[in-house]
């Protein structure tokens, strides 16, 4: 097996002009490098996270990605993990990105002049700021080894009054539920509801649907059945945070709706899955930008397949895998691969462009202890247990 190397990027959170990154174990230095043009370069990004932007135009994109690592990724880091790859070892970057590069697609960065990206020689995923729990850990916390026999709770497009669906009807969605399991489409369930099933024990969680924010991180939540009879009255980080017990997480945790993972766009960076990591989750699987809908996609063009579709099957199978995170990025990698190839006669480029599927995150928090350490003292230890295994 190829020796496994861990990095983790880890920008200002403040201006976003600057980033570090540390390896774990031995060979490779970190550093510190200015990144100037990256608010410039990610504004760019927001302007193309549309069905006739960038990401759906293989030129564009490319151009975009390229930009991108440029603006993110220092030189001397870049050369690095082209390098690590390059003896073949398996390279891990965990991201903790500045506000705004939150919803930077950061597997698809070009590292180099032949098109290298960051998937192509890595796994990728987001590392959670410091929560509550690293101080207390809840009580009853269940590892993914010792949850994973019990029953899964599958909640798809939940009936609610007053936003339209987002599965179309009739459409099958493939997912995977556990022995016992109960897949919930269409009807209502609200957070009362949730929060029973969560009582009996789960292996994990799979929501489906519209997620909604106002101003800050703490807002963003998902739109279960609950309403005031004008508005949804969502499950949201912030009545997470104030009753985690309310809500004992399983370890696996998905939430395929618009923007249900940009926790990091927040300066005070707790948002829908760092709220979802405290309550006892060990990896949540999330997207990073607004998304269209099977059915917005054909409207914008009819020849275009069901990516969203695809994309919520593709969050479910990395689930039930042993590493989440390889197995996601995995699935991206063979988009990715799509996605370069010259298109078929009649395929729409919305069916293949990453406008959908480089949408995909996965957030984990390791095992982090504050203890008696000051806040003000040197920095953890970087964390390479692989995540959630």
């Amino acid at each position: 097996m190829a020796e496994r190397q861990v990095v983790q990027i880890v920008g200002d959170g403040v201006t976003g002009r600057w980033v570090t990154w540390r390896w774990g174990g031995q060979g490779r230095t970190g550093g510190v490098g200015e990144v100037p043009e990256a608010a410039r370069v990610t504004d760019r990004l927001r302007a193309a996270l549309v069905v006739d932007g960038a990401l759906t135009d293989r030129a564009a994109e490319s151009e975009l990605m390229t930009d991108l690592g440029m603006a993110l990724l220092p030189a001397p880091l870049r050369e690095q993990l082209l390098g690590a790859a390059h003896t073949g070892q398996h390279v891990e970057v965990r991201v903790a990105p500045s506000p705004s590069a939150a919803a930077v697609p950061w597997g698809l960065l070009v590292l180099s002049e032949r098109g290298t990206r960051l998937l192509d020689v890595a796994d990728v995923s987001w590392i959670a700021p410091l929560l509550p729990r690293d101080v207390s850990e809840p009580a009853g916390r269940a590892s993914w080894a010792d949850a994973r026999s019990l029953p899964s709770l599958h909640i798809l497009d939940p009936a609610q009054d007053t936003m339209g669906r987002v599965l179309e009807p009739g459409r099958p969605v493939a997912v995977a539920g556990q022995v016992g399991g109960a897949v919930v489409r269409g009807t209502r369930f609200g957070a009362v509801d949730l929060a029973e099933a969560l009582a009996g024990g789960l292996s994990r969680l799979f929501l489906l649907g519209h997620c909604v924010t106002s101003r800050t991180a703490a807002s963003t939540g998902f739109v279960l059945s609950d309403s005031d009879g004008a508005w949804p009255v969502p499950l949201d980080a912030a009545t997470l945070l104030r009753a985690p017990e309310r809500w004992p997480m399983p370890p696996r945790v998905a939430v395929v709706a618009c923007a249900s993972g940009v926790d990091m766009a927040d300066h005070e960076p707790f948002g829908l899955a760092t709220a979802l990591l405290h309550a006892g989750a060990e990896a949540v699987q999330a997207t990073l930008w607004t998304l269209p809908t099977d059915q917005g996609l054909r409207r914008a063009d009819p020849a275009s397949g069901p990516a969203f579709t695809r994309l919520a099957e593709a969050i479910d199978r990395a689930q039930l895998a042993d590493d989440p995170v390889q197995a996601l990025c995995s699935w991206q990698r063979g988009r990715l691969a799509e996605w370069r190839r010259p298109p078929s006669p009649g395929t729409s480029p919305l069916e293949t462009s990453p406008l959908v599927w480089g949408s995909a995150m996965t957030m984990t928090a390791p095992s982090r202890r504050l203890g008696q350490q000051n806040r003000h003292s040197p920095p953890l230890p970087i964390d390479d247990t692989p995540p959630s295994m």
